[in-house]
């Protein structure tokens, strides 16, 4: 790789990577994960309208449920209105 600094001088360096995996702990990782979602889960489908909870409110709790157990990008919220 080369730089050039602000002087004109160019500085030059090799750089190497290594990248490793491991297999214990993306299972552990993936199993984290699950668990985590399946709480979230379990306390979403818990979940009940409180009385004269408008739509928004009750939205806003299912998101602090959703985001305290890290599972935003996971699952996503909808209101759907039954009469």
């Amino acid at each position: 790789m080369e730089s050039q600094l602000e002087d004109g001088s160019a500085h030059e360096w090799a750089e190497r990577w290594m990248v490793t995996r491991s297999d214990a702990h993306a299972q552990r990782r993936k199993k984290a994960f699950r668990d985590r979602l399946a709480k979230a889960d379990k306390k979403l489908n818990d979940l009940k309208s409180k009385k004269k909870e408008s739509a928004a409110e009750f939205l806003a709790r299912a998101e602090k449920i959703v985001k305290y157990h890290k599972v935003d990008d996971a699952i996503s919220l909808k209101i759907k209105k039954s009469i």
